[in-house]
């Protein structure tokens, strides 16, 4: 498994990373606010689970939940800010630190935080329709940067991540390298029950936002990608120096 820690893309478009950053403060505090009041990582799981997990089952077929469960559609919202443990938390918001902030430059940050949450929300939905068991409840922010994963992919393909080879082996290898890698992990991984993982909110999020950053790139919707991978500028901004 590689472990992306960096790429070779900084942002140029936007002055600074707003949405990213706020959604990766608000996880944050999310994630701590409920650790340090339940205070163990057991309960601080159940908790999170029953009050604002995404339950399938209550929007597909009405199956009743614990008392003060959030509304399905609100809790799809509120499962994506919600991690059951700090690798869960930790390794979700590493990703989006190092795919989110380019995305958001693609796109300006009003166009990527719709899209972050479409993504999630499509990624949602994928896991309730195929899950077997509506009962399952669905927390992270996975499915959401999953989307991200597969914008980023459409607009930098050929950008240079550094990563951690069985996390210890420092590579750098081509962004359609690392991130197919991971998607291919995905399905090879589906058939795993075991590991509590949502792998089809990972697929399908990813594919939703490969999808949606192909549609938006063909009509203009992000600043322009050059054939390696880079954003191009519009020359109009360049100003000359005049010799007299």
């Amino acid at each position: 498994m590689l472990l992306p820690v960096k790429d070779d893309n900084p942002v140029e478009f936007v002055s600074f990373q707003y949405v990213t950053i706020a959604i990766i403060a608000l996880c944050t505090l999310v994630y701590l606010v409920d650790f340090w009041v339940i205070g163990v990582e057991d309960g601080y799981l159940s908790y999170a689970a029953a009050v604002g997990g995404f339950h399938p089952g209550t929007l597909l077929n009405g199956t009743p939940v614990a008392e003060g469960a959030l509304p399905p559609l609100y809790s799809i919202f509120a499962s994506m800010f919600i991690h059951g443990g700090f690798w869960h938390f930790a390794g979700n918001m590493l990703f989006l630190w190092i795919f989110g902030d380019n995305v958001e430059d693609a796109l300006g940050h009003v166009k990527y935080l719709a899209f972050y949450l479409i993504s999630g929300i499509a990624a949602a939905l994928a896991f309730a329709v195929t899950t077997a068991d509506v009962n399952t409840v669905l927390i992270g922010a996975s499915g959401a940067i999953a989307g991200v994963m597969g914008g980023y992919l459409v607009l930098y393909p050929k950008v240079w991540l550094w990563a951690l080879l069985a996390k210890i082996i420092p590579l750098k290898v081509p962004a359609v390298a690392m991130i197919g890698l991971w998607f291919v992990i995905q399905f090879v991984s589906l058939g795993d029950d075991e590991a509590g993982v949502a792998w089809m909110a990972h697929i399908g999020g990813f594919i939703f936002g490969a999808a949606l950053m192909m549609v938006l790139k063909i009509t203009g919707q992000t600043h322009p990608i050059g054939a390696d991978g880079h954003r191009i500028r519009d020359n109009r901004s360049f100003v000359p120096k005049v010799a007299r």
